[in-house]
């Protein structure tokens, strides 16, 4: 196997800055936290860019249900089911949706049709069943549920300024959750050793 190489350029939504909504960084702190955020252009080289596969390509998704066992609406029992139903009615359109083959020019990966796609449910007891769900029955299922948890409509939200720039300082409620995330993230867990 060859390990290849590739360079990247994101591109903002909006010309932030050019339009007026920010102002230019003046160090580099300040444009990391920009970067950090999409406010500005950030280049990448260097950076991982596959493999040439001499053998086959395998894609292998898994989908946890016992992570949506965590979501919760509070301490509002219905609403939380509403929740978890909508978020597997999400997750089962993303994991039953037809798989785009064009990868890039010159690259399209077409299904092995002697080896077609398996779907297997594994159990909490590690029993293991065939599983089948159709895209179709996905999508009925997510409509419904998206229904059920009273989705609205989509919108247009104008960009606020004076938020970007407090975030970007680490100024009102995100500054407190971005500690709390990574406190929690680095204390151990209760008996891990």
């Amino acid at each position: 196997m060859q390990c290849l190489t590739r360079s990247a350029q994101f591109n903002p939504s909006a010309d932030y800055i050019g339009l007026g909504l920010l102002e230019d960084p003046a160090d580099k702190k300040l444009k990391d936290e920009y970067a950090v955020r999409g406010f500005v252009h950030v280049p990448a080289t260097g950076s991982h860019g596959g493999v040439i596969a001499k053998g086959g390509i395998r894609r292998d998704v898994t989908f946890s249900l016992a992570a949506l066992r965590l979501l919760a609406a509070g301490d509002d029992a219905k609403q939380t089911l509403a929740l978890r139903r909508y978020v597997l009615g999400l997750s089962l359109v993303a994991l039953t949706a037809p798989p785009v083959t064009y990868l890039r020019q010159g690259c399209n990966l077409v299904p092995d049709i002697d080896n077609p796609r398996k779907v297997t449910l594994v159990n909490a007891d590690g029993s293991r069943e065939e599983f089948k769900l159709m895209h179709d029955q996905a999508i009925a299922f997510a409509k419904l549920a998206a229904k059920e948890f009273g989705v609205g409509e989509s919108q247009s939200v104008k960009f606020d300024s004076d938020l970007a720039k407090k975030d970007i300082a680490g100024e009102g409620d995100v500054k407190a959750t971005r500690k709390k995330s990574a406190k929690s993230a680095s204390e151990p867990k209760p008996g891990a050793q």
